[in-house]
């Protein structure tokens, strides 16, 4: 089914061939990765153009790596308050931090030279643990390369900043998210927890290709590197403002 979105009040109409070729581009999709139900959204300055599903689909999904970008978000806004300055090492704000020289504007970039991931069992697929374990496991790691020296993405890199966003805003990180910037956009489809209609997770067996069910834990200290639950039409909304800015959120 491909329709133009109806959740939101400022809709626009694409033009009939070009939604036609995004309906074909998602049922594609669907078939070639052999997924039990996709949603996808297309959104301009006006609001939501498109909006086509295949399959099983609910109102809300993790949006994993999502995450990133609000907190990145959140520490720009600390910048803007004077609070830090990209170029003030992690442990300028968060003193007991592992990595502890590396910059701001390096974990946000992805160049700080860390690990992709922390010490201990894949964070996405087991129960989370809280910033002191963290941060004492994740001293034992190295540098893989010099920092700033090329990109290396890193989970680690934004439970980090995560850590820093609390400190300063003296409350969870996920509050200083919903607070700071979910709020003022409006964005009360995006949470931390999964709602009543969200998607259950799956993962399909690279050997009997059966759907396997994917718990939905709650990572932790490693939330702000890929915890938040959302649906299209707050992402579409999220977009607009990554691409044209609102004061209410970074003047």
């Amino acid at each position: 089914m491909s329709r133009p979105s109806s959740k939101s009040p400022d809709t626009m109409a694409l033009a009939a061939a070009t939604e036609a070729a995004c309906g074909a581009l998602l049922t594609q999709l669907s078939v070639d990765s052999r997924l039990p139900g996709v949603v996808a959204a297309a959104f301009a300055p006006a609001g939501i153009a498109w909006e086509g599903r295949r399959g099983d689909t609910f109102g809300q999904y993790r949006i994993g790596s999502l995450t990133k970008t609000f907190t990145a978000v959140a520490v720009l806004q600390l910048r803007e308050l004077g609070r830090v300055d990209l170029a003030d090492a992690i442990a300028d704000h968060v003193a007991d931090s592992p990595y502890p020289r590396v910059t701001l504007r390096e974990l946000l970039a992805h160049c700080s030279g860390m690990t992709a991931e922390p010490a201990g069992p894949w964070w996405e697929r087991s129960p989370g643990v809280g910033w002191d374990h963290l941060k004492h496991a994740s001293h034992t790691q190295v540098e893989i390369f010099r920092r700033g020296q090329r990109y290396h993405y890193s989970n680690l890199g934004f439970a980090l900043l995560g850590e820093l966003v609390a400190r300063q805003r003296n409350m969870s990180w996920y509050d200083a998210v919903r607070l700071h910037v979910l709020a003022p956009l409006g964005l009360d489809q995006t949470t931390y927890h999964p709602s009543a209609d969200a998607a259950n997770g799956t993962s399909r067996d690279p050997r009997t290709t059966r759907l396997v069910g994917e718990p939905a834990f709650d990572s932790v200290a490693m939330a702000p590197a890929g915890q938040l639950w959302s649906t299209p039409a707050d992402l579409a909304r999220w977009g607009s403002f990554l691409v044209s800015g609102d004061d209410a959120v970074l003047p």
